[in-house]
């Protein structure tokens, strides 16, 4: 069964997986892709135009300010978090398929959606990103789904420091792209994290099955000319609204 559940080791391990990744999937069936024109190189500042404003961000509980590639890299927001491992490996080290992050050039925001917009979501962790590779995204998007492939069926476990350690599952599901960016490659997924957890309250006994707790996330990946779109929603409707809203961003400024 899915339960809504409190357990704050739970929600943090979903959003610092969401978090530390760049999230994509297998390309079979997926992916949808024509030749754009190449996009001119952007700097920082401009990369963070076409991220979406807070003021028309759909409801939010909290919002950081839009950070540069680098300074997230600074504050380490990247990396899977202590005590997080997963099998196979790649499931939480996504960052290794776009090769070495100092020569990209990127800005990203983050948050909380607030309830109002996703009701029925357990996790409203939201992320959108925009990232200039040189040389393409499109090799880069592929880089990545080749690597997250490996992760269709994985494992994850957390280690929160108090004795026994949390064991889950970690999958993506592809679906059929629905982005609208002028025809460039792009791809849909959802990322579900799943933790059993142990049954608590009065008739509780040794065969009590433990309790599934399962959250899911949106990613909606677009690779235009040089620049990778990147949005993570509780939802399919928003993620892909935030990559549509860049890509309009995006066309202003080029």
């Amino acid at each position: 069964m899915r339960k809504r559940s409190k357990v704050t080791a739970f929600v943090a391990v979903t959003a610092a997986a969401i978090a530390a990744l760049f999230i994509a999937s297998s390309t079979t069936g997926a992916v949808a892709s024509s030749q754009v024109a190449p996009a001119p190189q952007l700097n920082a500042d401009q990369l963070k135009s076409v991220l979406i404003p807070a003021a028309k961000q759909p409801a939010t509980s909290s919002i950081t300010k839009q950070f540069t590639l680098a300074e997230a890299m600074a504050a380490k927001q990247f990396e899977a978090g202590p005590g997080l491992t997963s099998s196979p490996a790649g499931c939480l080290t996504m960052t290794d398929a776009l090769g070495d992050l100092s020569k990209i050039t990127g800005s990203l925001q983050s948050g909380e959606r607030a309830a109002s917009v996703a009701p029925n979501s357990l996790q409203r962790y939201f992320l959108t990103a925009v990232f200039h590779i040189p040389g393409g995204a499109d090799k880069a998007l592929d880089n990545v789904a080749k690597v997250i492939s490996t992760c269709t069926k994985g494992t994850i476990n957390l280690d929160t420091g108090k004795g026994a350690v949390k064991a889950g599952s970690i999958s993506y599901k592809t679906h059929a792209a629905k982005a609208n960016v002028g025809g460039a490659k792009s791809l849909n997924t959802t990322l579900t994290t799943t933790f059993l957890t142990p049954a608590t309250g009065k008739g509780i006994t040794a065969n009590t099955v433990p309790v599934e707790t399962q959250c899911e996330a949106e990613v909606v990946v677009a690779a235009v000319g040089d620049n990778l779109l990147w949005s993570v929603e509780p939802t399919a409707s928003l993620s892909t609204t935030a990559v549509n809203t860049m890509f309009s961003n995006l066309q202003a400024i080029s």
